[in-house]
């Protein structure tokens, strides 16, 4: 209720927002977020804005979870066009009546008929909200959950089609029909849990659910009064922070405290009586308490009450001072402020380009390393090719990846163009955008249909650096001449072989900067394949502490080069 009136953002601003946005980051992905996208006006209009002026980078449109009822043919189509991920809608529950009860009446053929549509669509993922503990929830209404969802993938279209059940505990929030009603704690959220697993068998259901102790402990500070502070304070000081985050959450911090405290939480929550003085009374959020009483016997007379939107005045008495009123956006958009350079489909020119990964940025994954490179290039405004399809991206081209925690000064990419720019422009123009521990060093012009840079490397250059190390200089000088006639297990994908280190390895330097040890070697590559230094490491040292190892690629060497880089 606290969302009354309704007030709908200008579809300007979020045009004006979206070109920023794009131009300044680089980000293809945008969300629509509200209650429900669908009951705003200019959504459609939205849609093909972005669809038509942005087709050539694949922006990727999502939105949340959506009101069965509202979800037309013509957004569905709209969307399809798009890329696309999962589809998400919001039944809310399994049973009819719990839904009349919680005024939405949607019928369940409405809600098979959507997953029908969105499945034929190409939706391979549709994921369905519910809720459980709801008021008069019964047995029924829980095992009713299931025997939707059954009849949900039973619409799928696609054999790889799957449906994903979405299951949050109803906690009973203030200035809320629902505020005099009891929750479940987290045993009765946690038993209902048990009957919805035991019922749902099918292989392409799966289910996800929120956690009962901290729906309970949700509950608890939602319709909680002032003698709630001294549970925070006594849970913060035995050293919960960021509850809300589930790997940071200890339920049993919070029952200590609560007894500690002398709580009684049933207390807090249980049903109340409409004319009892709640915790939260001296807040106005502009709703007649009337009318939420009112909505409240509405509920389980299983009375509709329409959106003020489109259906008449339910009189909750929000617009009857201080100049409130329903906010309606039209559906107006005008054109584009920013005039972005808009990539082109088609290769024209080619750059091979050096940067380094250092610092901070060894610990970023090669997906991540790319998503950012990605975003780099398109908020250059440089005309960089994209690819066809259906999902388009910039065109790229990596080295192999040096992986998680290892520096490297010698990371390559080509980079694909859809016109002419030098050199020089391009690595000044990727500098100004990105920090200098992924600054680019030097770049060239390359043919245009030639190999791949994953393709053409021959050998890298390593340097180890050994921190804290006991080994003695010529202890480990031994070990590593010596591994030139090893032969070592390593593991690909869960596959095993034993390599001869005499192909692979060459050793380069050693020595001693107080009690560090500094290694260099190289490691070639043979009929695409290499090892990776850390297997050197584990060779000659069985005990090795690879927290106090820094591993830094320092050269490469491409096929046809005579050259290191």
């Amino acid at each position: 209720m606290i969302y009354r009136p309704v007030r709908q953002r200008d579809p300007q601003s979020i045009v004006d927002m979206i070109e920023t946005n794009i131009a300044s980051t680089g980000h293809r992905q945008i969300g629509f977020l509200s209650l429900n996208a669908c009951d705003y006006p200019p959504l459609l209009e939205l849609i093909k804005y972005i669809s038509e002026t942005y087709k050539k980078i694949g922006i990727n449109v999502s939105l949340p979870s959506l009101r069965i009822e509202s979800i037309s043919d013509v957004v569905l189509d709209m969307l399809a066009r798009l890329p696309r991920g999962g589809f998400t809608i919001a039944p809310e529950a399994g049973s009819e009546r719990l839904r009349r009860v919680i005024n939405k009446d949607i019928p369940e053929a409405e809600t098979l008929d959507t997953v029908e549509k969105v499945s034929s669509r190409g939706w391979d993922s549709i994921k369905a909200y519910f809720m459980i503990g709801l008021p008069s929830e019964e047995t029924g209404d829980v095992t009713a959950i299931a025997e939707l969802a059954n009849k949900m993938e039973a619409r799928l279209k696609s054999k790889r089609g799957k449906i994903t059940v979405s299951v949050s505990n109803f906690v009973p929030k203030p200035h809320t029909p629902f505020q005099w009603e009891s929750q479940l704690d987290a045993g009765g959220f946690s038993e209902r849990l048990e009957i919805l697993k035991s019922s749902l068998k099918n292989r392409r259901i799966s289910l996800k659910w929120s956690d009962p102790g901290m729906s309970e402990i949700e509950g608890l500070l939602s319709r909680g009064d002032e003698k709630i502070s001294a549970v925070i304070y006594d849970v913060f000081r035995q050293g919960e922070v960021f509850s809300s985050w589930g790997s940071m959450f200890d339920y049993r911090k919070w029952q200590k405290a609560i007894q500690s405290c002398g709580i009684k939480i049933s207390d807090y929550l249980g049903s109340r009586k409409t004319e009892d003085a709640l915790p939260w009374d001296n807040i106005n959020s502009g709703i007649d308490r009337t009318w939420l009483i009112r909505e409240k016997k509405k509920a389980y007379s299983e009375e509709m009450t329409p959106h003020c939107i489109n259906g008449k005045c339910s009189s909750c008495n929000i617009c009857s001072g201080d100049n409130l009123k329903n906010i309606i956006a039209d559906r107006d958009i005008r054109s584009p402020k920013i005039n972005m350079q808009q990539p082109a489909h088609g290769k024209e020119h080619a750059i091979r380009v050096l940067f380094v990964k250092k610092d901070a940025f060894r610990w970023m994954g090669h997906f991540e390393l790319m998503a950012v490179m990605e975003k780099a290039l398109l908020k250059s405004g440089f005309p960089v090719a994209i690819s066809s399809g259906f999902n388009p991206s910039p065109l790229m081209s990596f080295c192999p990846p040096a992986g998680i925690g290892v520096e490297s000064e010698v990371e390559m990419m080509d980079v694909f163009f859809s016109s002419y720019l030098s050199p020089e422009k391009f690595i000044a123009g990727m500098n100004s955008i990105l920090p200098g521990e992924l600054g680019f060093k030097n770049a060239w012009n390359t043919p245009l249909h030639g190999t791949s840079i994953f393709q053409l490397v021959r050998e890298y250059i390593w340097e180890i650096r050994l921190y804290n190390s006991e080994k003695s200089l010529p202890v480990l000088e031994k070990r590593l001449e010596n591994l030139k006639n090893t032969e070592i297990e390593i593991e690909r994908k869960g596959k095993k072989r034993t390599v001869n280190m005499r192909d692979y390895f060459e050793m380069k330097s050693l020595k001693a900067e107080g009690n560090t040890v500094i290694a260099g070697f190289s490691l070639k590559y043979v009929d695409g394949k290499t090892i990776k230094p850390i297997e050197v490491l584990r060779a000659v040292m069985h005990d090795i502490n690879e927290r106090e190892i820094l591993m830094i690629r320092k050269g490469i060497k491409l096929d046809g080069c005579n050259t290191y880089y």
